[in-house]
């Protein structure tokens, strides 16, 4: 009889990240920063959020996932979205998709 069931692997999903400067940030960071062109900021590519964590109890439910995005003034939001669900086996699940790509 199975009475709980628990997450095997983190799942999560991929965000540019907004740099702060003297943020705690690991080594190679600045491998991975860019200037977004639109609004003239500095972004860190592959941010991980993990929605599920390694080791979590599951229970059947439904999940909302929130997202929100930047428009220039004149482009109208056309609410087409699409995403990775990525996997992660490791004991500790990194922090941006790019610390660790083979354990994602």
């Amino acid at each position: 009889m199975i009475v709980t069931r628990r997450a095997r692997r983190y799942y999560g999903s991929t965000a540019d990240d907004l740099f702060t400067p003297g943020g705690n940030y690991p080594p190679g960071v600045k491998d991975h920063m860019y200037m977004d062109p639109r609004f003239l900021q500095l972004l860190i590519e592959d941010k991980m959020t993990w929605h599920v964590k390694k080791g979590a109890t599951i229970e059947p439910s439904r999940t909302t996932f929130l997202w929100s995005t930047l428009l220039p003034p004149d482009r109208q939001p056309d609410f087409i979205f699409s995403s990775t669900l990525y996997a992660c086996e490791l004991n500790e699940a990194p922090e941006y998709k790019w610390q660790n790509p083979p354990g994602i």
